[in-house]
């Protein structure tokens, strides 16, 4: 089946990749802003175009006036674009999305909103004195000056999968956004499957200290 090109404003791009490395270069370029269009009218009228192709584009684009670049909350090196309404407001909206036409699945958004909730497990990792952030442990290579990735040795799918089984849990369909980060977690009704994957997580993850390319190109997890 032949792939059909993505089309934004008179960009044409070949692949989903191609698109977004596109589109990264643009953020980079115009770099940290309050204000896209006050920088070119171009690039403001190819983010409208580009938010076009957002799942939700009719309600986040109903009071758009402009778009600020800005700082990722979780990832500082990446950069993020968000919606500047006509009251002032902001609306986020994830580029990546928009490259993809597709929204987060059931799956995903579970997924996400079980690793907000053990962050603070993985920070204490990070912090416990006795973790050796100095080297890879696969490679066993030297991490200075490099990303460090906290990974899971059993990989996180197969504990989300054994735990989903184990308590017999139906994935929730809604879930909240925190302010800032807009982190997926568990609504007020749906709190205690966080609560009890929080002390499972802690009981039966292992966690170690990988470089990046071991840990991007490590072996997926197969059901």
């Amino acid at each position: 089946m032949t792939r059909k090109n993505i089309i934004i404003g008179n960009n044409i791009y070949k692949t989903q990749k191609e698109c977004e490395i596109n589109v990264r270069n643009r953020l980079i370029e115009i770099g940290i802003t309050k204000s896209v269009r006050d920088n070119s009218i171009e690039n403001y009228n190819f983010f409208i175009d580009l938010c076009k192709r957002h799942p939700h584009q009719n309600e986040k684009l109903k009071n758009v006036i402009d778009f600020e670049v800005k700082r990722g909350a979780l990832n500082k090196k990446g950069l993020a674009l968000n919606i500047i309404n006509n009251d002032g407001t902001t609306t986020e909206i994830s580029w990546r999305i928009c490259v993809t036409e597709k929204g987060h699945t059931p799956e995903q958004l579970y997924n996400m909103a079980l690793r907000q909730k053990i962050s603070t497990q993985i920070q204490s990792y990070r912090e416990k004195k006795d973790t050796d952030m100095s080297i890879c442990s696969i490679c066993e290579n030297s991490l200075k000056d490099k990303m460090v990735h906290i990974d899971h040795e059993i990989h996180f799918a197969k504990l989300v999968d054994d735990f989903t089984n184990l308590h017999n849990i139906t994935m929730p369909i809604e879930y909240e956004k925190i302010p800032i980060t807009f982190e997926r977690t568990f609504t007020t009704n749906d709190e205690w499957i966080g609560n009890l994957f929080y002390d499972y997580h802690l009981e039966h993850a292992k966690l170690r200290v990988l470089c990046e390319k071991c840990n991007l190109t490590r072996e997926k997890y197969k059901k």
